[in-house]
């Protein structure tokens, strides 16, 4: 044959490289030559997988490409010729180079030609082969170079870590189509669904080389009988923030480039996660901070007690997006009581084995952070996660606050100081303002009685007559009172009043008013209210201070009512009517109720 021709055509179809994108086309030219030269049906390389096992790389007939055969060659050997059944089979080895077989099917010529001929032709082959190779080989990691760059400079932009993970994972998939590839994350990311992921928590339970590329931030390989597995860190310079799991396969060539390659994808992976990382908080920081500022302003804007709550529960709801929040005070013996502005949840008999639970946490000065507290405390619990922070004031707990949510780990560590933040101003807004509650109740209170003072009892009439469209006022003076004085000692007799305030506080409703009149004379004014009811709230005082004082006195009454069906009613005239009505009571023998306007009953 004529060699010249021969190895001229392999010399034009190395130089006439610039159309190929694939050296599967380089090959496909090769087989080509070959076919057309010595009158061939079929041409295929195969490569040794294992001891004299070989697979079908290349083959001009994809029927073949994918086959596997054993073959039974001397090791020793660089050169064997292979002959079966209208089948010739050429064996290439080398010590830098896996066992190699070129196959040809048919073709007369090939089987006249002697063994010095045939290595000529394997030997031109195979250089063809791996001259070929290399240069695709070189071609192709330089098109991986560049995606690299493509790569690093698009996540520079990219201010998302679920944006970077998902621009990571289609790199690689894009130079790797044939690797299969796993992200190994912590629970707190969320990506696509067309995206592996694998739970980082159980991988390093499950695989102790997870584990040490995670702690160590090193790579770790782990061989197996269909190829390597190669846990590869997404780290920074601050940690490491998850894993890549690659499989690759037994047949992937170069595989130290493929390796190194995804080293250097996944090393500016983690760079950009981490900048995106560090983005998202410092931005999730100047959030809380303006959340913080704006909840101070809001809080510290002398609010009352139930303003305040009901603020500062709507605004936990929403930061953290809670399904309930509560928050709770300790009275001297260290039980809690629930502020009635918490969510609907706490009012209920279920919540009581969770605020048990939170308050001897709480009091033990243990943190309540739980990603799922049914795992051990409360069994199958409807409500998962919880966060509660105490309320410190003066460095002594004086309460405390939670949230719960549905759904396990739903809460994050920087949710948990944001609460903490939020709580602590809470507290001072609600120390504050009971403070300034105390302070406006004392200013109206009488001190002996806890009843009102009479200028704020005048106030709330006025008021009412104002808004209301009737009221009743009822005037009461204890009887023989001096006597009680001379008898027993002015102590005594402040005694009486205080047994006789804590009966009208007990026989009137928390809108109604009871207030000292001034000396023996207590007053009760009940809003939008007539004559009738005010009546019997008047007998049952008088009967129950009859029973219940020590020593044993009496009170009379008088009452009087208002409606806005009378024009020219006033206060000053309801407090007249109510005040003769005493006086008649007193004259009538004591001890007894009396009214004079029996008319607007």
């Amino acid at each position: 044959m004529d060699w010249d021709h021969f190895e001229n055509l392999f010399f034009r179809l190395l130089m006439n490289d610039s159309d190929r994108q694939h050296f599967d086309e380089f090959i496909n030219e090769m087989f080509a030559i070959l076919i057309k030269a010595f009158n061939l049906q079929n041409v295929s390389i195969w490569k040794e997988i294992g001891s004299n096992l070989f697979l079908c790389q290349y083959s001009s007939n994809d029927d073949v490409k994918g086959a596997s055969k054993s073959f039974s060659f001397k090791d020793d050997e660089q050169f064997v010729v292979y002959k079966e059944k209208g089948r010739l089979f050429l064996q290439y080895s080398a010590e830098s180079s896996p066992k190699m077989l070129l196959e040809f099917r048919g073709g007369r010529v090939l089987h006249k030609l002697s063994n010095q001929q045939l290595e000529k032709i394997s030997k031109i082959c195979f250089a063809m082969f791996f001259h070929g190779k290399k240069l695709y080989l070189q071609k192709t990691l330089k098109e991986k170079y560049y995606q690299l760059f493509l790569l690093t400079d698009e996540l520079y932009s990219i201010m998302k870590e679920e944006e970077v993970l998902n621009k990571l994972y289609n790199t690689l998939r894009q130079m790797y189509p044939d690797l299969l590839c796993h992200f190994v994350l912590p629970m707190d990311y969320s990506l696509g669904h067309e995206i592996p992921v694998k739970n980082l928590e159980q991988e390093i339970d499950q695989y102790e080389e997870a584990m040490t590329a995670f702690l160590k931030g090193d790579m770790v390989v782990r061989s197996s009988s269909n190829g390597l597995y190669i846990y590869v860190p997404i780290a920074g310079r601050q940690g490491v923030y998850g894993l890549i799991d690659v499989h690759i396969p037994l047949h992937i060539e170069q595989i130290d480039d493929v390796i190194d390659m995804i080293e250097k994808v996944a090393k500016a992976g983690g760079k950009a996660l981490e900048n995106a990382k560090l983005y998202e908080q410092s931005k999730q920081h100047v959030n809380d901070l303006q959340l913080i500022n704006d909840t101070a302003r809001k809080i510290n804007k002398n609010l009352r007690i139930s303003d305040t709550m009901k603020y500062m529960v709507k605004r936990m709801l929403r930061s953290f997006s809670a399904d309930e929040a509560a928050f709770f005070i300790f009275d001297e013996n260290k039980k809690w009581n629930m502020l009635s502005e918490s969510t609907s949840f706490f009012h209920s008999d279920e919540s009581k084995a969770y605020v048990d639970w939170v308050a001897q946490n709480i009091l033990e000065q243990n943190s309540v952070f739980t990603g799922d507290i049914s795992n051990s405390i409360l069994g199958e619990a409807v409500y998962k996660s919880i966060m509660a922070v105490p309320m410190i004031d003066s460095e002594k707990i004086i309460g405390f606050a939670v949230v719960l949510r549905k759904e396990p780990y739903s809460f994050t560590f920087d949710m948990y100081k944001l609460m903490e933040s939020l709580v602590s101003h809470s507290t001072l807004a609600f120390t504050n303002s009971m403070l300034r509650e105390k302070l406006e109740l004392l200013v109206i209170t009488d001190p002996l009685t806890n009843l009102f003072n009479r200028k704020y009892f005048d106030e709330v009439v006025h008021q009412s007559f104002k808004e209301d469209q009737r009221g009743t006022l009822i005037l009461i003076d204890v009887d023989n009172f001096k006597q009680i004085n001379d008898t027993y000692g002015h102590q005594v007799g402040d005694k009486v009043l205080i047994q006789i305030a804590k009966t009208i506080r007990n026989n009137i409703r928390e809108e109604d008013v009871g207030a000292r009149w001034g000396g023996e004379e207590l007053a009760i004014y009940l809003p939008k209210v007539g004559l009738k009811i005010g009546c019997e709230v008047a007998n049952r005082i008088v009967s129950a201070v009859r029973k219940s004082t020590k020593p044993p006195v009496t009170v009379s009454c008088g009452v009087s009512c208002w409606d806005a069906a009378h024009k020219n009613d006033s206060p000053a005239l309801l407090f007249k009517r109510a005040d003769d009505a005493l006086y008649q009571a007193k004259r009538n023998g004591k001890n007894q109720v009396s009214v004079l306007d029996q008319e607007r009953a």
